[in-house]
């Protein structure tokens, strides 16, 4: 674990670590930080890019103009958000209150004690808040499954295979060329075998790079044939403003509720008491 003592802005350019992060201060507007594993802030984060392989633990708030980001390979556990965006390949945790943000979660949105109002909630699998919307605030979406998440996310590893295959294919072709001249030229340069060279490493890198993206999409594909069972779970208010859609099946509120858990069975949304409460 690598410690940074104070704040991080964006004078000091683009941050990049190999393994986990800590840093004791908060981390200015416009910063960006690429870690290989955890990152944990002790103070807040405004108006940055985060990207973890592992979990992001931000100990303050998360506050600023839509324009921060927060991408994980692990878990997201947050305090305060507002306007900002977080994805997590596992789980987010809200402790407070997220407000006109954007949550996208592959697993669940765990926010038991938090309130989640405007802006929008997506999990695969449970999305779990205290209070949901606000009476007098603008429409919080909510969705839960899959399903579309990864869909979308299919079609992007689809493009991304054609935009490689592509260079692929100029990569070869320039390959080809200097070949034939090592071939046919008796004057075949240092520099042109350092070219080579340097063009058959990344060609060699290039069809790693596609040979994951296909790992990828097949299982991305293979969760596609799961069945799942995605909840919603209100332990306190669900306001009429939210709009709600589990499993592609999208319901609006008539009235507010409390203590309730929205289920989607045999394309239709049942609403159930939580146990215990009146």
């Amino acid at each position: 674990e690598f410690v940074i003592h104070g704040d991080i802005d964006y004078s000091d350019g683009e941050i990049e670590f190999a393994g986990t992060l800590r840093v004791n201060g908060d981390i200015k507007g416009k910063s960006r930080i690429k870690v290989k594993h955890d990152l944990f802030v002790t103070g807040s984060v405004e108006d940055a890019e985060i990207v973890a392989g592992g979990n992001v633990t931000i100990r303050g708030s998360f506050v600023g103009r839509g324009e921060g980001i927060i991408r994980a390979g692990g878990n997201v556990q947050l305090n305060v958000v507002l306007n900002q965006m977080a994805e997590a390949a596992d789980s987010i945790v809200i402790t407070k209150e997220c407000v006109n943000g954007s949550l996208v979660a592959a697993n669940a949105i765990r926010a038991a004690r938090a309130i989640i109002m405007g802006g929008s909630a997506t999990a695969g699998e449970l999305i779990e808040v205290l209070d949901l919307g606000g009476e007098l605030y603008s429409t919080t979406r909510v969705k839960l499954g899959l399903r579309e998440l990864l869909t979308d996310k299919i079609k992007a590893i689809d493009k991304e295979i054609e935009f490689r295959t592509k260079g692929l294919d100029e990569i070869k072709d320039q390959i080809y060329i200097l070949v034939r001249d090592r071939i046919d030229s008796n004057n075949f340069t240092t520099e042109k075998a350092d070219q080579l060279k340097l063009l058959q490493k990344k060609l060699q890198e290039e069809n790693e790079e596609i040979r994951a993206l296909n790992d990828k999409k097949q299982q991305m594909s293979f969760e596609l044939t799961k069945k799942r069972s995605p909840k919603l779970v209100v332990n306190g208010t669900i306001h009429q403003s939210v709009i709600a859609e589990i499993n592609g099946v999208r319901f609006a509120l008539k009235s507010s509720y409390r203590n309730v858990t929205f289920e989607e069975l045999h394309g239709e949304i049942i609403r159930t008491k939580n146990f215990g409460e009146e």
